[in-house]
């Protein structure tokens, strides 16, 4: 079906790897230098840890909610989560980090400790419960990742309590002060301007492990029972949807794995 372009309907000309001379094209290469490697290192491959290190959430819930957000002149605001797991993927996968979407079912389900991180992008959203969940979590040794927006509201689209004590205090070590943009007032770390959502946090218990350079907490980790929770004060995974920021790819998936490393290192 995929070696031949349709001649006629709908889908005539497209998807083909031979192209329209029946010859070869690009696609079709590229396939087949794929294939190669997977001939040459099929013995490491299969020896290769195939489990995901890192469960990245998608929650039905926070859809909506950015869905409901999308008024007129804020119409893009119903693609970003998916922009966003885009970009959180795209540096996971550039990294050689193996990966795979969880959703709160599966965590009401007992899968969490499949995974030795679990990363929430653009979560705008969040239940209660979830955090709850999480904490449970990262006490027995596994570790969370926020970025921003995340947790601006509750499950039902309110504001998320964020004060000493709440569910989202006790597991990030943090409290949400505010959110702010930064295309109004320059957010930068190292020199590098984070143009995108911004969370002020202002930690309890979390230590700051890097600020903005205006003094703000820029990565806060809160270490709770065995694990570790982190809030990164920008909207990480966002800009990542475009291709080709390699540095800040390579800058999430660090900041994502902590401590962990990847089962196998592929260059190139």
């Amino acid at each position: 079906w995929c070696w031949n372009y349709r001649r006629a309907g709908w889908e005539a000309g497209e998807y083909a790897l031979l192209n329209r001379n029946n010859e070869p094209g690009e696609r079709a290469l590229q396939a087949g230098r794929i294939a190669q490697a997977a001939e040459r290192y099929r013995d490491e491959l299969w020896q290769a840890r195939k489990e995901p290190c890192v469960g990245v959430l998608v929650n039905w819930e926070n859809e909506c909610i950015w869905g409901a957000v999308a008024v007129p002149n804020r119409e893009h605001f119903k693609n970003y989560p998916v922009h966003a797991r885009i970009g959180a993927t795209r540096a996971l996968i550039s990294s050689n980090i193996p990966w795979e979407h969880v959703m709160p079912a599966d965590i009401d389900a007992g899968l969490a400790p499949r995974y030795r991180v679990i990363y929430l992008p653009a979560q705008l959203s969040i239940p209660e419960q979830l955090l709850e969940q999480l904490a449970a979590y990262v006490e027995s040794g596994g570790r969370v990742v926020l970025d921003a927006p995340g947790g601006w509201f509750d499950h039902k689209g309110r504001v998320l309590e964020s004060h000493k004590g709440s569910p989202f205090e006790k597991l990030f070590g943090a409290c949400i002060e505010d959110f702010q943009y930064g295309n109004n007032v320059p957010y930068r770390i190292n020199g590098i301007e984070r143009e995108d959502f911004i969370i002020e946090v202002k930690p309890t218990t979390a230590q700051v492990l890097e600020s903005f350079d205006n003094g703000v907490p820029a990565v806060t980790e809160n270490r709770l029972g065995k694990g570790t929770a982190v809030i990164l004060g920008w909207a990480a995974s966002h800009p990542l949807y475009t291709p080709g920021q390699g540095q800040l790819e390579r800058e999430l998936a660090g900041l994502v794995m902590g401590s962990h490393s990847a089962p196998y290192r592929c260059e190139g």
